[in-house]
């Protein structure tokens, strides 16, 4: 297994130099000697104070008890601060811990998906080879008729978005998506991922309406967006048993694009949604729990965000949201 160099970098988890690094024996022995000399000094001068002002006994007995409880009560107030700051300090230090701890964590889990989908990816490429040669091979012996065409294309067209997937793969455990942002018109990018999506068979009958009103432009990673979408509308068809009305809704703002799809199916509880989102969650029976994921993966790499509720329809509404600017 290659070595995670890239994972572990002496000094990237220190948020702090070390010269605030606090010693306890030091910091205990500056704030006693502070202590003891503001202490002693008060009562010195506060007996001579006493004595020189102390008419009889019983006024100097007076004056020593509210130098006493003066003394008790200030003191008192110093340590609830300095304790308070002292317990400030050590919170700060856990919640960075914490912090430091969840980065290596994340950090660690790209490395190993990573390496995983790299070399998924790799078999993956393999076996497209192999059956995009023998496809080749089997289009030389079928008649030239424009339907056999037609097919023939379409696989074609799925072998090369296979490659293009399968790139994306060898590229998961770097911090970037592949390639570079691009103009793209989100109207043909719909129609795109739309026309790939009823190809499926979970969604030849659904109803689906699209309503994008105007030209809708932004930038970013169009295989990314029209994977995501195409994600979307297939967990949109199951949803509803592949026999449901699906909603394509495109909006744009003055900074942002909206993007919503919903459908009329039994929906997601309100306490499954946040859950959604976590690798390998699903409530498929044969589900991988990774599509969510990289819808998210792909919000990300937008620096959008993907958001799911309920929807007009009475199932779940998905909204993803895009900066149109450039990335």
């Amino acid at each position: 297994m290659p070595r995670l160099k890239s994972v572990f970098r002496p000094g990237s988890f220190h948020s702090r130099p070390t010269s605030q690094v606090v010693h306890p024996w030091r910091t205990a022995a500056l704030i006693g000697g502070v202590y003891i000399l503001v202490a002693g000094l008060y009562i010195i001068g506060s007996s001579q104070y006493v004595a020189h002002r102390a008419s009889s006994i019983g006024a100097l007995r007076l004056s020593e008890l509210e130098k006493g409880l003066t003394f008790v009560i200030v003191t008192g107030l110093g340590l609830i601060l300095l304790i308070r700051g002292l317990l400030q300090r050590v919170s700060t230090k856990q919640s960075q811990i914490l912090q430091q701890r969840n980065a290596l964590m994340l950090s660690e889990r790209h490395a190993v998906a990573g390496i995983l989908a790299s070399s998924v990816a790799h078999d993956m490429n393999n076996l497209l080879t192999t059956l995009i040669s023998a496809f080749e091979l089997l289009s030389m012996e079928v008649p030239n008729a424009p339907l056999y065409h037609k097919r023939f294309e379409q696989i074609r067209k799925t072998h090369r978005q296979m490659e293009e997937l399968t790139g994306r793969l060898m590229h998961a455990g770097k911090s970037h998506p592949v390639g570079t942002p691009n103009p793209i018109t989100l109207n043909a990018l719909i129609g795109e991922a739309l026309a790939f999506a009823k190809s499926h068979q979970d969604m030849r009958h659904c109803q689906i309406h699209v309503h994008c009103p105007g030209t809708i432009e932004l930038t970013g990673y169009p295989d990314l967006l029209r994977q995501a979408l195409f994600n979307l509308l297939l967990n949109a068809a199951q949803a509803t048993a592949g026999r449901g009305e699906i909603m394509l809704q495109a909006h744009r703002s003055e900074d942002r694009v909206e993007l919503v799809i919903a459908d009329d199916g039994p929906g997601i509880p309100e306490g499954e949604r946040a859950r959604i989102f976590q690798p390998f969650y699903t409530t498929k029976p044969e589900g991988t729990g990774l599509g969510m994921l990289s819808i998210q993966a792909c919000a990300e790499a937008h620096h959008g965000e993907i958001t799911v509720g309920a929807s007009s329809l009475g199932g779940a509404q998905f909204t993803l949201r895009l900066p149109h600017r450039s990335l």
